[in-house]
């Protein structure tokens, strides 16, 4: 069995609440590994590729610096260095955080998720779905009662399932049984066999009451130029 080696984590920030408490989670895992944490910010682009116009491309160079400024502020506040903070330029934000990934390269990612269903699903989307689907590396999920009440300041997993096969009531299971940590894999599936699977790591990651640790299990994952051939594949 591979030993579990985790050098570089990610942890994107939107400047929720959430998504800074997940700071909390990459220190104690860096802690325990040795690792080094990033910080990632994705700011949406509001232009297109022919709109190039000096002024309009001054203010969002204006934006990117508060951006990073504010990331720095965040990091000093959460005792992470401010020297590890990216704030990417781009659309959608999973793909831009992927992309990092790859490059640092990242071992892990750890991020909340806002849990939204139904219509609020549909026209949001999910940033933590497409980040599970996409990503190269390992993907931490927190939500739950991942955080004690002690102002968030550990991560608890007393009680893990790692299920050896897909089962549809995975999450009630998890909420009948408190569990702390669901572990899964996703298969990398694309286009039409992805849709057809019912994409049950996404699935799981939605409705699970508790945090969720998603490992990919293609190895064709990790390979460059991966996230751009599986979005070509799904649109194709």
């Amino acid at each position: 069995m591979k030993t579990l080696n985790i050098q570089n984590i990610i942890v994107p920030i939107d400047f929720s609440k959430m998504s800074v408490q997940a700071i909390q989670i990459a220190k104690q895992l860096a802690r325990r590994f040795s690792a080094s944490i990033h910080l990632a910010h994705v700011r949406q682009s509001n232009y297109t590729a022919d709109f190039v116009a000096p002024a309009f491309m001054t203010y969002e160079q204006e934006g990117e610096q508060t951006a990073l400024e504010e990331l720095k502020k965040v990091a000093s506040e959460c005792g992470v260095s401010p020297a590890a903070c990216d704030v990417l330029s781009g659309a959608p934000a999973f793909d831009e955080i992927c992309r990092l990934g790859q490059t640092i390269p990242a071992d892990l990612v750890v991020m909340p998720t806002h849990g939204r269903t139904g219509l609020k699903h549909v026209f949001l989307g999910s940033t933590a779905e497409r980040i599970v689907q996409h990503s190269s590396c390992p993907v931490l999920v927190r939500r739950g009662n991942a955080l004690e009440a002690n102002n968030g300041a550990r991560f608890r997993m007393k009680t893990i399932l790692a299920p050896v096969d897909i089962f549809i009531d995975i999450c009630s299971f998890a909420k009948d049984h408190d569990l702390d940590l669901i572990i899964t894999s996703t298969h990398g599936f694309t286009g039409f066999t992805h849709v057809l699977i019912g994409r049950i790591a996404e699935q799981v990651v939605r409705h699970a009451p508790c945090s969720v640790l998603v490992v990919p299990s293609d190895p064709q994952s990790s390979e460059p130029g991966a996230i751009s051939r599986r979005q070509g594949e799904q649109t194709g």
